[in-house]
């Protein structure tokens, strides 16, 4: 489905990159929560407490230099986050005037935590976006579909995973972006997704002159040394899971930590829970022809349960 298209052109201008440079930030924010987004031991934040939150996330992203942002966990206007657009606030902060929403979850109320009833996450508006320096052209939202194995009642409140293409105009060039949210708790939903993605990235339109895919892939690479029993998910177990290998074979494109630099420190990759991380879950590909500079996760203390990974990138 076509998503939204905006030009905030609020807050300070950002700093560009030189010519044939890109800084590229994928982020699972978390709705600006943190730790039990998910429910797990929530307790609802207080409006001044979120906005803090909120704005220190900002100043991250504004202080990485990043040109492109693929964001996960994204609310345009919850209860939760007290009705703030998050996009549009993250745009005023970091300078980064162009946003497209894509919106997964909508519910005029969802019951969950069940119990107590006054943290209910009540009514909810989220999903994903990508900010950018400049000008967002399309906007396309692909949703996924939810696991088979939950209950037709569970699923009615279930978020939508999602795949979300934005083209953007670079100057005289133009970049492909898809920025994903695939399945955590189904593996076979998550195999089912990523072979969806693999396909997307394959069909992008030749006039592209730099792909780039990424996001919370809700996986671990095939050789990390730790694939369940994780402190923080103790029932999670990705032995055997095939998402990362269907991602690594699309033709023409590679992640931008080598398996090499990988193994020599594991931990220097981990993104979650960003208060102890133990295992990677969020990615950037781009093709095998883009030279990387730098890449690196940035420590950002428990203002998500993800921790932003940060590529500095050289076009061919």
């Amino acid at each position: 489905m076509e998503g939204l298209v905006y030009d905030f052109g609020t807050g300070p201008p950002s700093k560009a990159q030189g010519t044939g440079k890109m800084v590229v930030l994928t982020w699972n924010i978390a709705y600006a929560y943190g730790f039990g987004s998910d429910g797990q031991d929530y307790v609802p934040r207080a409006a001044e407490e979120m906005a803090i939150r909120l704005n220190r996330i900002g100043e991250i992203i504004r202080d990485s230099g990043a040109d492109i942002v693929l964001l996960q966990e994204v609310d345009f206007d919850s209860d939760r986050s007290h009705h703030v657009d998050q996009l549009e606030e993250l745009s005023r902060i970091t300078g980064l005037h162009y946003g497209a929403p894509a919106l997964t979850w909508k519910a005029g109320f969802v019951p969950f935590p069940y119990w107590p009833p006054n943290h209910h996450f009540g009514a909810v508006c989220s999903g994903g976006a990508v900010l950018s320096r400049h000008p967002i052209t399309v906007n396309r939202v692909t949703l996924h579909p939810k696991p088979e194995t939950n209950a037709w009642w569970y699923n009615a409140f279930y978020i939508f995973r999602y795949s979300q293409q934005v083209q953007i105009q670079w100057g005289e060039q133009v970049v492909w972006v898809i920025n994903n949210h695939l399945e955590a708790y189904d593996r076979a939903n998550r195999v089912q997704q990523a072979n969806a993605l693999a396909k997307m990235v394959s069909n992008v339109p030749n006039v592209a002159v730099m792909v780039i895919a990424g996001g919370d892939m809700n996986t671990i690479p095939p050789e990390a040394t730790l694939q369940y029993g994780y402190p923080d998910r103790p029932n999670a177990d990705h032995r055997g899971d095939t998402t990362m290998s269907i991602l690594r074979n699309i033709s023409g494109f590679k992640d931008v930590v080598n398996v090499e630099e990988y193994l020599e420190n594991e931990a220097a990759f981990f993104t979650a829970p960003a208060h102890a991380p133990n295992r990677r879950l969020d990615y950037l590909f781009i093709p095998e022809d883009t030279r990387v500079t730098d890449v690196r996760v940035i420590p950002t203390g428990d203002l998500s349960d993800h921790l932003p990974v940060r590529a500095e990138l050289v076009w061919p």
